[in-house]
């Protein structure tokens, strides 16, 4: 019997076989989405919805909001609940400022890239720590404006929703900091280092709590994003991962566990094979976006191991799309599927935003392939 979007999902996340492997585009706007420019010309390509207004899901990122035109044509059982912005409203500035006091600058791939943040250099001290004005809940998000939304897909769609909590403490903090000196500090200037990704945490559950608070009984999964793999390898040992993130983590997962029955996503890129113990412990559900192109991440090993005990999220690679043929595209989907989809446990999407250098077609195949399975 054919499942509703909702159904196909939550069945998946829980491991139970879906009447088809679940399709997420958009449902993690740092990650799981297409960049506004390039959606524009999708829309156009695909001649649906041209004239509706284009509205930013992720500022940072730079990606869209998806009509439901689009959503429906891909077959997509995902919608993002996280209030968006018109990018008329927006523009396109060639550099502002977040909450957080970091300073960003548009870049050639047409997304924002950090220039400096609070903490940099010298700054890195207690004095200007302790200092900081840090934003409040209200400054984050609107909850009335969360509210609303979220009721309104509710009603309107039976697909899954997906809201985005706040960005992690780990990146954050680097972006705060700058990452060569945040490194640094995690020797050499440990007060500091703990200091600052305490308040981080404590800033991360109110603000996630009031979210939460606002939506938590309208969603079916909770995402955030915080990045701890390089290419070829992890960030830090998983030694001092368990040392400085997991306890951390362990005490802010459970403040929302309390408040939600919705699952946990992760979005870390890079090579987090290592840490995979680590996320299972502290109550991640599901883990985005497996990057298939880092060390130690072939998700069919990945899938053997751990696919009892966490969802895989992704695992389509952009570097394929990028460079493959429609053909050869639609082959790696359905040997994803076939790898990965066994018993659940897997949603299916690309390993990272779609920009203006992905081919439109290949992007029409791989969600035409993954809608036939």
């Amino acid at each position: 019997m054919s499942m509703t979007s909702r159904e196909r999902l939550m069945a998946a996340l829980n491991h139970k076989q879906p009447d088809r492997v679940p399709i997420d585009l958009g449902g993690y706007p740092g990650a799981t989405s297409m960049n506004v420019l390039a959606y524009d010309k999708l829309k156009k390509y695909l001649r649906l919805a041209v004239d509706k207004e284009l509205r930013l899901a992720n500022v940072w990122m730079f990606t869209a909001e998806f009509d439901k035109e689009i959503l429906d044509k891909f077959g997509v059982d995902t919608c993002c609940a996280t209030p968006t912005i018109s990018l008329n409203d927006f523009g396109t500035p060639q550099q502002f400022q977040d909450v957080w006091k970091v300073n960003w600058a548009f870049s050639e791939s047409d997304t924002y890239a950090p220039l400096d943040g609070p903490f940099f250099k010298e700054n890195g001290t207690l004095t200007a720590l302790r200092a900081f004005d840090w934003y409040t809940p209200g400054e984050l998000s609107n909850a009335q404006e969360w509210r609303e939304k979220a009721t309104e897909l509710r009603q309107s769609s039976d697909r899954a929703l997906i809201a985005k909590l706040p960005l992690g403490i780990v990146t954050l903090t680097q972006l705060l900091r700058g990452f060569d000196d945040w490194l640094a500090d995690l020797y050499t200037n440990r007060e500091f280092f703990d200091e600052l990704m305490d308040r981080c945490a404590e800033t991360w559950i109110r603000s996630a709590t009031a979210m939460i608070d606002a939506v938590g009984d309208q969603i079916d999964v909770f995402v955030w994003g915080d990045d701890y793999g390089f290419q070829n390898g992890p960030m830090i040992s998983p030694e001092m991962f368990s040392e400085v993130v997991t306890p951390r983590y362990k005490r802010m997962l459970r403040t929302i566990k309390e408040k939600t029955n919705a699952k946990i996503l992760l979005h870390s890129c890079g090579s987090v094979h290592a840490y995979l113990d680590e996320f299972i412990d502290m109550g991640i559900d599901a883990l985005n976006p497996i990057q298939v192109s880092a060390k130690d991440m072939d998700p069919a090993r990945i899938k053997d191991k751990y696919g009892d005990r966490i969802a895989l999220w992704g695992a389509v690679g952009i570097d394929d799309l990028i460079s493959d043929t429609p053909s050869n595209v639609k082959k790696l989907v359905r040997r994803r599927i076939s790898e990965l989809g066994k018993d659940g446990g897997y949603v299916l999407s690309a390993t990272h935003n779609l920009l203006g250098d992905v081919p439109l077609a290949n992007v029409v195949a791989m969600f035409e392939a993954a809608a036939e399975s």
